[in-house]
């Protein structure tokens, strides 16, 4: 447009606007005009009784309404509604707040991987669609943060900005981080819910022994994480690397039940990815604390 007001970035999202803005009219249009004749028809038979009902049916759905919108701000994480009040964002404030998304991430991720194992190991469907519920909520978060990101960085204080390359960084790592979460929880689902041969006993044990070394680490993260701890964070590689020593002696046994023909090929392929999403969960945990190793002197 000659005034600018439409560039590249934004003319796609503006002429679909306005095709979903007269698109909604014309729905809209339409179904209140069926439902006025039907509402119509309804009381021209049955008078006041159909006004009464009717006027109960509002009420109903305006309550469900209320309770719907209220579900969905819940779920929404509470900083986004902080983010756009603040004028400026001190650099001590985006370590904290960076400590805090990492925590509820990887607590959050803790329950979801342990309520996943659960239902793997039970063959419990219900338990696996309650883990789905969670994975979506948590994914949730993590897209609202990135949608907050631009308006978030711009009020970073200073013009250093190292620290909204800190900011952008945790979040890349903790995406990658959910994206191996969401897989684990999405194939094992599917696995329960075609049905398939339960795991061995032994195949059980090992993906337990995992996961309790897997959450020994994810705890010390946290902990040093939240400490900025020097030390702690440096013992992270040793504990992070104890892990992955014991993953692949778990592929290995994998690829020996699979060459003496004790395991079908589902049940390798949902192994497989367990415990290879798992190691890249181990590697991002890494790359995470290596970020604060790289950015902790800028807010010393």
């Amino acid at each position: 447009m000659a005034d600018r007001a439409w560039d590249r970035e934004s003319a796609v999202f503006r002429v679909a606007g306005v095709l979903n803005v007269i698109g909604g009219w014309i729905l809209t249009a339409l179904i209140a005009f069926f439902s006025a004749g039907i509402i119509a028809v309804i009381i021209y038979f049955w008078g006041i009784y159909a006004v009464v009902i009717l006027m109960f049916v509002a009420a109903f759905l305006i309550f469900k309404s209320h309770g719907l919108h209220l579900r969905r701000v819940s779920n929404k994480p509470r900083f986004l509604f902080s983010i756009l009040s603040r004028k400026s964002i001190l650099s001590s404030h985006v370590l904290e707040e960076c400590q805090a998304y990492i925590s509820n991430t990887i607590n959050d991720s803790i329950k979801i991987y342990s309520k996943t194992f659960e239902g793997l190991n039970k063959s419990d469907a219900k338990k696996l669609k309650s883990a789905k519920k969670e994975v979506k909520q948590l994914n949730a978060h993590i897209v609202e943060l990135w949608k907050s990101a631009h308006h978030y960085i711009k009020r970073i204080e200073g013009e250093n900005v190292d620290m909204a390359n800190f900011y952008i960084k945790v979040l890349d790592h903790l995406q990658d981080f959910h994206k191996s979460t969401r897989l684990i929880v999405k194939s094992t689902g599917d696995y329960i819910d075609n049905l398939h041969k339960p795991f061995t006993k032994m195949q059980l044990a090992e993906l337990d022994l995992i996961q309790q070394k897997l959450f020994t680490l994810l705890n010390a993260t946290v902990k040093a994480i939240n400490n900025v701890d020097k030390t702690q964070i440096i013992n992270i590689q040793d504990e992070a690397n104890e892990v992955l020593q014991t993953i692949e002696v778990l592929l290995g046994n994998q690829m020996k039940r699979i060459r003496n023909r004790e395991t079908g090929k589902e049940n390798s392929s949902l192994f497989f990815i367990l415990v290879l999403e798992t190691k890249d969960l181990v590697k991002e945990i890494v790359s995470l604390t290596q970020v604060f190793k790289r950015y902790r002197i800028i807010v010393d």
